[in-house]
């Protein structure tokens, strides 16, 4: 019959690479799953969670029915260790979980209405064929949303996801983000636009990807505000915050913006630079308006400094990361430098600029979000209340 609650209960099931592959960006897997978990309704008549870990063979960490308390399940998430192992054979994980997780004895709730949704983690190719048991899992009425990293094939991610919609184009994917972080504010309140461009020799590809989301927004005195900084071992400002406030302006100085050139590759030091140079009022910050301060970081490789302390004293500022990198990129320094684990983009060189998938694509779930939360007790903690 019908469910009895307003929002119809949930059967998540994380499916996740364990591969050896998949060693170093497992900690990330790990954190993306217990922040989801976080924000669901988990209990016996709402959500319900099961994890499985695969590479050669898939290996349940807990079924759907295991626990119906949210703190035991990010207990066990909390508890997961790396399973390990090769090959790859996500199509094997696939079939598994349809006949052995999605059922009744083991915890589902589909006669009942409940949602089936499948995540699927993965951080390469897969050994075996993938496409015909994502058809198979999707006929049983799963909705399965594959997130890749690291080597992860697109064509495969789009073959397996329910809708390959779900890998949205990377400049889509930014505005759209922006766009959900300004309509959460007051109508007064709009959203200032930190961009970062790192040296390359594909620095036309960058200032055209900058120039092509510059071209979204409303650029004016009181709405949205962009700023540009290059970087090697010292970061150097193309433009502040308050140097230009007409759309054309800025888009005439992106066009010509030439490479600083420059080694080595300070990403720690550039962070510093514009936390202390960039978002602040003399710059045209609007930080203390409680204008949303969003950075955007493209970046072909791995720094030579530290990152942490400046990643972490930016978060703390209130500003919103999101990171974007080639196959030359580490990839835990994306994450690290990212606001959220969904807020780093994945490429395998900038000529995908225009067209490459999110590699944290957003959630069909309809969460709230996290980092909005924790934005607003920032912006709006009286540290940060206008004198």
């Amino acid at each position: 019959g019908a469910w009895p609650y307003k929002e119809p209960p949930r059967d998540i099931m994380f499916l996740v690479d364990g591969s050896d592959d998949s060693r170093i960006g497992f900690p990330a897997m790990h954190q993306f799953m217990y922040n989801l978990v976080e924000d669901l309704s988990v209990e016996g008549a709402k959500d319900h969670i099961a994890v499985v870990q695969y590479s050669n063979e898939p290996e349940v960490d807990f079924y759907l029915n295991a626990h119906t308390a949210k703190d035991d399940v990010l207990r066990a998430i909390q508890g997961l260790r790396h399973k390990g192992g090769r090959p790859l054979n996500t199509g094997a994980a696939l079939n598994f979980v349809k006949d052995t997780v999605f059922t009744s004895s083991a915890g589902s709730k589909h006669l009942h209405g409940a949602a089936q949704v499948l995540i699927l983690l993965l951080a390469g190719r897969s050994a075996d064929d993938a496409s015909l048991p994502a058809s198979s899992v999707k006929h049983r009425g799963v909705v399965p949303l594959a997130i890749g990293v690291k080597n992860a094939e697109i064509g495969e991610l789009q073959a397996i996801s329910f809708d390959p919609s779900y890998l949205p184009n990377i400049q889509q994917q930014l505005f759209s983000f922006v766009n959900r972080i300004t309509r959460q504010r007051p109508p007064l309140l709009t959203t200032p636009v930190g961009k970062r461009m790192l040296h390359s020799p594909l620095v036309h590809l960058l200032s055209e990807f900058v120039k092509t989301v510059a071209e979204k927004f409303d650029v004016g005195t009181k709405k949205d505000r962009v700023a540009v900084v290059q970087f090697s071992d010292v970061a150097e400002p193309a433009f502040y915050l308050n140097t230009y406030l007409r759309k054309e302006d800025i888009l005439k100085v992106v066009q010509g913006l030439r490479p600083k050139g420059g080694s080595p590759r300070n990403t720690g030091a550039a962070l510093h630079f514009v936390k202390d140079n960039l978002f602040v009022p003399s710059a045209g910050s609007r930080l203390r308006e409680a204008v949303p301060q969003i950075l955007i970081l493209l970046t072909s490789g791995r720094s030579e400094d530290d990152i942490r302390a400046s990643a972490d004293a930016l978060k703390q500022l209130g500003v919103v990361s999101l990171t974007v990198g080639n196959s030359n990129a580490d990839t835990l320094e994306l994450q690290m430098v990212a606001f959220e684990p969904l807020h780093v983009f994945l490429l395998p060189d900038f000529d995908h600029l225009p067209r490459i998938h999110c590699r944290r694509s957003p959630m069909i779930l309809a969460l709230p979000c996290r980092c909005q939360a924790l934005i607003d007790s920032i912006l709006f903690s009286s540290s940060y209340c206008p004198d």
